[in-house]
């Protein structure tokens, strides 16, 4: 069990994880994600686009930031910003 153990002794995919969770706790209306998906599993992944969907319906505003081209597939109608050189 997660809550059993202390944040240090979490892995890295877990760590973001409790991250996006501690998030979600401070109720705040701008949630920012910077690369959410990174060391994530499928699973891990579905998780946080499932958090994403939560922060959404609940009228918060989400920026992602991200090299991951999943979350545009998950979320095509959200607004992209590409840099590029």
């Amino acid at each position: 069990i997660l809550l059993d153990r202390h944040p240090l002794e979490l892995t890295q995919a877990e760590k973001k994880r409790l991250g996006i969770a501690l998030a979600y706790g401070k109720q705040r209306k701008v949630i920012i994600l910077d690369e959410p998906s990174q060391y994530q599993d499928m699973e891990g992944f579905a998780m946080i686009v499932n958090a994403v969907k939560r922060f959404s319906a609940e009228g918060k505003a989400v920026l992602i930031i991200t090299h991951d081209p999943r979350f545009h597939r998950v979320f095509p109608a959200s607004a992209a910003i590409r840099l590029s050189r």
